[in-house]
């Protein structure tokens, strides 16, 4: 005779207004999240304070409750993006591809990609590239998404591109690779100056103090900066930069080479961390998978909300 397995887990966070990641340990049947900070708020702009999740439902779609819109009532908003996602790292490949007909050559870029299906905060690695060979690749921060079929890159400036891509594919990456340490991350600028700005593709998660190994190739143009480590003395979240103590006054420009000169194989210049520092843990490590959820941009709540949750696995009383 079998028992039925039960289990419930309980937490909050305070939110920084980007998606989190809910290490949960096991796949969870159910889930709800409660907004403390917005629970009363009666404005104009709608605020989601109460959200449902069953394993039943697809992806990034979540029951909700929310202010209505020019009114002091609340309504009912069953939602398909940016809500709720299950996430496992032992087992979720990158996502199925997406073909894409266009990348702009411009600052930010534009993806053009009929019904991607993407929200702002996910990550996707771009590759099969017709021209931009020297991105693809890489994985980017989806930035904005201006409608159903094109999002925004803004963490590269591709309007020194000799052209725009005309064909390319997607796949999303199923969870947030920042939940891992080390965090490798992908450059796509640094600043001849004497504390080096550089700024990552993908949103770094980095803190102030930790130490990073710079590694950029001559196709790139800064080969000085190659293998030199630095010390982070600030962080931009808005433009994704680190600021090191790093004097690259007197190095080379960094540029992208030419799709030419890509197609040939290059290497993508990168920032690896080195080594903890303090409380932050940036060395290498053992990374064990993440089982849980993925809370979007609908859900999570703004910076400072408070937000309570419930996570349960088996039978379920709602």
């Amino acid at each position: 005779m079998s028992t039925p397995i039960h289990g419930q887990i309980s937490g909050s966070y305070v939110s920084d207004g980007n998606a989190r990641v809910l290490d949960l340990r096991f796949e969870p049947t159910y889930f709800k999240l409660m907004n403390q900070t917005n629970f009363n708020t009666m404005g104009v702009t709608p605020v989601v304070k109460r959200a449902w999740w069953f394993s039943t439902l697809a992806s990034d779609e979540a029951f909700t409750v929310q202010n209505t819109t020019a009114a002091l009532t609340d309504e009912s908003v069953f939602i398909t993006t940016g809500g709720i996602r299950p996430i496992n790292t032992a087992t979720d490949p990158v996502e199925a591809a997406v073909v894409g007909t266009a990348i702009t050559a411009a600052s930010p870029p534009v993806v053009t990609m009929t019904a991607h299906g993407y929200s702002i905060g996910d990550v996707v690695r771009l590759y099969s590239t017709t021209a931009m060979l020297q991105i693809a690749g890489m994985e980017f921060t989806i930035t904005d998404v201006p409608d159903a079929n094109s999002f925004e890159i803004d963490y590269l400036d591709a309007s020194g591109f000799a052209a725009a891509a005309t064909a390319v594919t997607a796949r999303r990456l199923p969870f947030d690779p920042q939940d891992f340490a080390p965090k490798n991350r992908f450059v796509t600028n640094i600043t001849a100056a004497a504390n080096a700005v550089i700024t990552l593709s993908v949103d770094h998660g980095y803190q102030v103090d930790e130490i990073i190994t710079v590694r950029c190739t001559p196709d790139f143009g800064m080969s000085e900066i190659d293998q030199l480590q630095g010390q982070i003395t600030a962080i931009d979240t808005t433009l994704n930069t680190v600021t090191t103590d790093i004097d690259s006054s007197a190095f080379t420009a960094f540029a992208f080479p030419t799709s030419a000169v890509a197609a040939a194989g290059v290497t993508f210049p990168q920032t690896v961390p080195v080594g903890d520092f303090g409380n932050v843990l940036t060395g290498s490590i053992d990374n064990q998978a993440i089982i849980g959820l993925r809370l979007g941009l609908s859900v999570v709540g703004v910076a400072d909300d408070v937000v309570h949750w419930i996570a349960t696995t088996g039978l379920v009383q709602v």
